[in-house]
């Protein structure tokens, strides 16, 4: 293995490293010759000219972990080359690019496209969003996302045949957004299929180096931009001197507006600022109050009234993934143009993975409080890292700024907090929430599928963090309950398993599918079926249903259902017996504590509100999930047309395109087929 560490007292014109415990130092490489037709700048920064000078492509793994903006993408174009220009390859197949966002894939799609398609190579996109695309297997470049590339591989499609596999923001393993990483790294080590991973901040590189064996492992320190470091503790005591515009004795209230203040001072300086937020409800309270001070708000899809009288020239938008496409692109847009009057960005982490918005000054607000294992925060400590990288404007400013907003910390964990990215962390603890247990399950499908057995979990990164025994149990009692509802027969896959190795749908959502459609016509209010509309919550297994308890509070969906249908008592009862059922047997399996077991519960709830159209009688806007739920949906129906016998599907026509027009404007399905109706948009159908 080859190990080089670069300095960060690299320049543009020279880089400094170290291998093997010497150092040395070069000029970095010019373009010229064939590599000017791959590569679209003019010289190799410090990472690209090592890269370069190091990688060969008979290499099967390498490791790259470098700062943002210090030209990772640079490495994915100089890979291409040595493969396309080496002579002893005998057949160029070009590479696939994969990362965790939609934004991200939709991002490189439309870079690798502008590029190489001037070079005769074909690039196209899987996502979610393409459920039936067909991909030409002999398209040289492929962007697409984990979760369409774990599908593609243990279905073993012909398109993934390439020459190597680019895994971008591989530090993703640790969080829920990296969950199908385990499967694609596993099938990667068992084929053989060559992987160049990258990561802006990777703590987990000693993990990767043992389960890989990569021939090549870069470790940049350098930077183009320098970064700027701050910690500020927020609590009522620190805050009671400031005198801000909206007087208000609540303290989150006036940490949200102390942040608004020191964003728009740097803003009204020129400045392209991001407050990063923990949740999206925190971030819809700062647009909300960004508003009431004055400022220029740009979002179109908003859950309150905006006030008219705009006191400052500076926009300010709130981003992340659920906000329409188009409005999020053009969100986007308007934040790079150095001309626009957005110079403020409210942004959720999923910002920080890769998307190109740079800022000269990032406010990243962090929650900290106890579990019962000990001190916790949010965002995590690999969050507030990414967040970091998309602090430097690189050709417009020298440095950037970095401020750590704590908010009511303890007075003895402040020091701690301070070197929070110096802390040990444990990461095994990723590795027992029901997110990993979902994708857990589909694994050993996947494994079954392929190899007949269980190897594909043993031979994976899990057991990095789970011990082998241990694992052996959870399998073990899995397994059985997989023979237990028919997923597993005579030792062989049924359809089901199937369905879910396709759709990416956990065995035990698919199942609590099967079971609530049994209630059918139970109860009953013309097309609103209850169980109906239960057993089709099971398929939209990545959505969570708790937009409105996020950004509003809880309500009491229970109560204002059981009023709007005229609920008698007993069947009310029944009803919230059905949700038992899938809470505590089904989607809740793998949720272990009580919190978590009460959220799940409570998002039924929410969800029924949704699609009888209650939520969009008492809120304006649909907002968060709701606002973008379109291709979930698409997916369902998919999805309900393998799953339901087709002389049920011919019955069941119209009750599936009301029930779906239902979820996607949040209209009672009694009334949701004038969503047919070209724009009428959800409010017009409530009313």
């Amino acid at each position: 293995m080859i190990k080089i560490i670069i300095s960060e007292s690299s320049s543009l014109d020279r880089v400094r490293y170290t291998l093997e415990g010497e150092t040395y130092e070069i000029d970095c490489v010019d373009i010229k010759g064939e590599l000017d037709n791959f590569f679209p700048y003019d010289t190799l920064n410090p990472l690209q000219t090592v890269f370069y000078k190091y990688y060969k492509s008979e290499f099967k793994n390498v490791i790259i972990s470098t700062p943002t903006s210090s030209g990772k993408s640079g490495v994915i174009y100089l890979a291409l080359e040595k493969h396309f220009n080496n002579q002893f390859n005998n057949q160029f197949k070009g590479f696939i690019y994969t990362s965790p966002t939609k934004a991200l894939i939709e991002e490189k799609f439309r870079e690798f496209k502008s590029f190489y398609s001037t070079k005769n190579l074909s690039v196209d996109i899987k996502t979610g969003d393409y459920i039936s695309k067909r991909i030409n297997p002999l398209t040289n470049i492929i962007c697409t996302t984990y979760d369409s590339l774990a599908i593609a591989m243990r279905n073993q499609n012909e398109w993934i045949d390439k020459n190597f596999i680019v895994i971008d923001e591989v530090h993703s393993l640790v969080s829920n957004l990296g969950k199908f990483l385990i499967e694609i790294l596993a099938l990667s080590k068992n084929y053989g299929i060559p992987l160049i991973l990258l990561s802006a901040t990777l703590p987990i590189l000693d993990d990767l180096q043992k389960y890989l064996d990569p021939d090549l492992v870069i470790i940049s320190n350098y930077r183009p931009v320098k970064i700027n470091r701050f910690s500020v503790f927020l609590d009522s005591r620190y805050l009671r001197d400031f005198n801000f515009e909206i007087k208000t004795n609540k303290t989150n209230e006036r940490a949200i507006l102390y942040v608004l203040n020191c964003a728009l001072q740097r803003a009204q300086n020129g400045e392209k600022v991001i407050i990063f937020v923990w949740s999206k409800s925190l971030g819809w309270s700062f647009l909300k109050f960004a508003s009431m001070i004055g400022l220029k708000i740009k979002n179109q899809t908003i859950n309150f009234e905006i006030n008219r009288e705009i006191k400052y020239t500076i926009g300010i938008a709130f981003h992340n993934a659920d906000i329409p496409f188009d409005e999020r692109q053009k969100i986007e847009q308007e934040f790079r143009d150095e001309s626009s009057d957005l110079r403020i960005l409210v942004a959720t982490q999923t910002l920080a993975l890769g998307v190109n918005l740079p800022a000269d000054t990032a406010f990243i607000n962090i929650k900290s409080y106890y579990e019962n294992d000990g001190f916790q925060i949010l965002p995590s400590v690999l969050d507030i890292l990414q967040e970091e990288g998309r602090v430097g404007r690189f050709g417009l400013r020298t440095e950037g700024n970095s401020f750590r907003i704590f908010w009511s910390v303890p007075y003895n964990l402040k020091n701690y907090l301070i070197n929070i990215e110096n802390a040990n962390h444990r990461y095994d603890k990723h590795f027992s929430n029901s997110s990993f247990y979902n994708i857990l399950s589909v694994l050993i499908l996947s494994s079954l599928n392929l190899f007949n057995d269980e190897r594909l979990v043993f031979n994976s990164i899990i057991t990095n963090y789970i011990d082998k025994e241990n694992l052996k149990k959870i399998v073990s009692n899995y397994l059985k309950v997989l023979e237990k509802w028919g997923f597993i027969q005579q030792n062989k896959l049924t359809y089901k398993s199937f369905v879910s190795i396709q759709s990416n749908i956990p065995p035990h959502f698919l199942q609590g599918f099967f079971e609530l459609k049994k209630f059918q016509n139970l109860i009953r209010f013309h097309y609103f079926d209850f169980a109906y509309m239960l057993s089709m919550r099971c398929l939209l297994y990545t959505k969570s249903f708790l937009s409105y308890s996020d950004t509003f509070g809880f309500s009491n969906w229970q109560e204002i259902i059981k009023s709007y249908f005229r609920l008698a008592n007993k069947d009310l009862i029944t009803i919230s017996n059905l949700i038992e059922i899938l809470s505590s047997d089904y989607l809740g399996l793998f949720v272990f504590d009580k919190n978590s077991v009460m959220k799940l519960y409570n998002s039924f709830w929410e969800y029924l509100a949704w699609c009888s159209g209650i939520i969009v009688q008492l809120f304006d806007k649909p907002i968060g999930e709701y606002s973008s739920i379109k291709n979930d949906i698409n997916h369902m129906v998919w999805t309900l047309y393998r799953v339901i016998p087709k002389e049920e599907i011919e019955m069941e026509k119209e009750l599936i395109k009301r029930f779906e027009l239902s979820l996607i404007y949040g209209s009672n399905p009694n009334y949701s087929i004038l969503g047919k109706i070209k724009d009428i948009g959800h409010k017009r159908i409530s009313i």
